[in-house]
């Protein structure tokens, strides 16, 4: 009788650590893509959600004032300065926040009845949206942009494009 082992009931063999180990890699590996993909489509929604409003807070200074801001040739909210900004617009450094003609009327502007805009905040990559309205002074076809440079944060739509390129997001104004 002392020639026999005894087998343990309450532990886990090696084998069964390894299959449980591969087995939690397995499940780990098929949820990360999907969470990722979920929280990526996520900051698009608020991004295009933030925009809307901007544009909205836009439309709703042009109704009362009957024009844009002149002051908001190159606008921005809060938020990082994204890349290419320079190259895109030509004039990063002479913007203004959105905050002067939307939540105060720093211009003194006749029929203003803001404020417009309550919050100014970054887009979700943590960059600043902008809105370029250099070319509703056109004659031959009035537009502007408000734009977010996207998860890369690089603007590749230049003030004189028509459609959004890569991966940045945005809204024509007319």
């Amino acid at each position: 009788m002392h020639g026999r082992t005894r087998k343990s009931v309450s532990g886990l063999a090696l084998t069964e650590y390894v299959i449980l180990g591969a087995l939690t890699c397995l499940v780990f590996g098929m949820t990360v893509p999907v969470v990722n993909e979920h929280l990526a489509a996520e900051a698009r929604a608020r991004a295009l959600s933030d925009l809307r409003r901007l544009s909205s807070d836009m439309m709703a200074y042009r109704r009362d004032t009957g024009k844009w801001p002149r002051t908001a040739r190159f606008a921005f909210s809060d938020g990082t300065a994204a890349g290419a900004e320079e190259v895109a617009f030509g004039f990063a450094h002479r913007g203004r926040h959105v905050s002067s003609f939307l939540a105060v009327n720093q211009s003194r502007v006749l029929r203003w009845n803001g404020p417009y805009m309550n919050v100014s905040r970054p887009d979700p990559w943590g960059h600043r949206y902008v809105v370029v309205l250099e070319g509703l002074g056109s004659p031959l076809s009035p537009y502007g942009w408000i734009l977010s440079a996207g998860p890369d944060g690089i603007f590749q739509t230049g003030r004189w494009d028509r459609l959004v390129q890569g991966d940045d997001l945005g809204l024509l104004l007319r």
